[in-house]
């Protein structure tokens, strides 16, 4: 379990890696927001928000956006730290391995492997309109659930996600 990773101004990555042999293993993440009224995001139990509710916790503001579908569950949702552009993406960009906390490499290509290996995207029409609606927030860090977080190309990231899904709709 990698602990305490710093990944944003007052934002830290808990990650514990499952091993796997199929896929190298599995990483499940969790995200700290250090503010006056601490978030613990994606351990539950939940808190009913509305689409585009806004928590203030005292020096961090999130903004809840509803994603149904997106990547696959109706209850799919991303949480968008304002204060830090910080989009918390849940389980958009999942992929396999323990990499590190932050990367600078593409994490497009890992996203789109994983999709090969566990099929777990709803590819609908609805899909890739979603992800451009959160490419237009421009954040600076994409926190994934699953897999190595970015602070690089984030818009772009979302966009080309976006693009290679209409790709496979079509295909499918």
């Amino acid at each position: 379990m990698q602990t305490n990773t710093h990944i944003a101004d007052h934002i830290y990555r808990l990650s514990t890696c499952v091993p796997d042999a199929a896929s190298g293993g599995f990483t499940f993440n969790q995200f700290l927001v250090d503010a006056d009224d601490p978030l613990l995001f994606h351990t539950g139990p939940p808190r009913k928000l509305a689409d585009g509710e806004v928590i203030d916790l005292g020096g961090k503001r999130l903004r809840h956006i509803d994603t149904p579908h997106v990547p696959h569950n109706w209850e799919a949702r991303v949480l968008f730290e304002e204060t830090t552009k910080t989009l918390f993406c849940g389980d958009l960009f999942t992929h396999a391995g323990d990499g590190p906390a932050l990367t600078d490499g593409d994490i497009i290509g890992p996203a789109l492997a994983a999709e090969e290996l566990f099929h777990a995207t709803a590819l609908s029409p609805v899909a890739s309109t979603t992800i451009r609606r959160l490419a237009m927030l421009e954040p600076h860090v994409l926190a994934l659930m699953h897999g190595s977080s970015t602070r690089i190309r984030c818009s772009a990231s979302l966009v080309r996600l976006a693009d290679a899904y209409d790709l496979m709709s079509k295909k499918a």
